[in-house]
């Protein structure tokens, strides 16, 4: 349950980004000379994300795992 915790706060850079991202589509379009700054902000939060959503998907699938009394690989226990 910790690990679903900490994953969903490493989703909220990217979820801010994006939402800036869309906010900021008119300084995009006309070619801003800070955005390349900004852009490599947004992609060190993405990464950040992609991080969150990969701890999610693990937690779950141990999760699973333990409440079927499986190994995480899917083998039984001994």
């Amino acid at each position: 349950m910790v690990m679903i915790g900490i994953g969903v706060i490493l989703l909220l850079p990217g979820a801010c980004s994006l939402i800036f991202m869309l906010l900021m589509f008119s300084e995009l379009r006309r070619g801003d000379p800070y955005i390349a700054a900004v852009a490599s902000v947004w992609v060190v939060c993405f990464f950040a994300s992609a991080a969150g959503g990969a701890l999610i998907y693990v937690a779950r699938k141990d999760a699973r795992a333990a409440a079927s009394g499986l190994e995480p690989d899917g083998n039984p226990r001994p």
